[in-house]
């Protein structure tokens, strides 16, 4: 299964999950430019994506700590194994 958020692609779209991350329900973009990923034995270049940022992490852990105290999410063993 895929997650699709109205109006964007869907979450296993691999260009995508390169370009952003999913933080508070929002595709978000990292402040830093790409970085390109290289194969560890020929150390050529195999592909690029947007390194996190501490920025990125703390809004992250905050959408997550909004998640488990402002929502049924917490209390809901239902809606925690989706």
């Amino acid at each position: 299964s895929s997650l699709t958020v109205e109006g964007e692609r869907s979450i296993t779209d691999t260009d995508l999950l390169r370009e952003r991350c999913y933080i508070g329900g929002d595709w978000v973009t990292g402040e830093d430019p790409p970085e390109h990923s290289l194969n560890p034995a020929t150390f050529e270049p195999i592909g690029q994506f947007h390194p996190g940022s501490r920025t990125l992490a703390d809004a992250a852990a905050a959408a997550a700590r909004r998640a488990f105290f402002e929502t049924s999410w917490a209390a809901s063993p239902r809606l925690r194994a989706r």
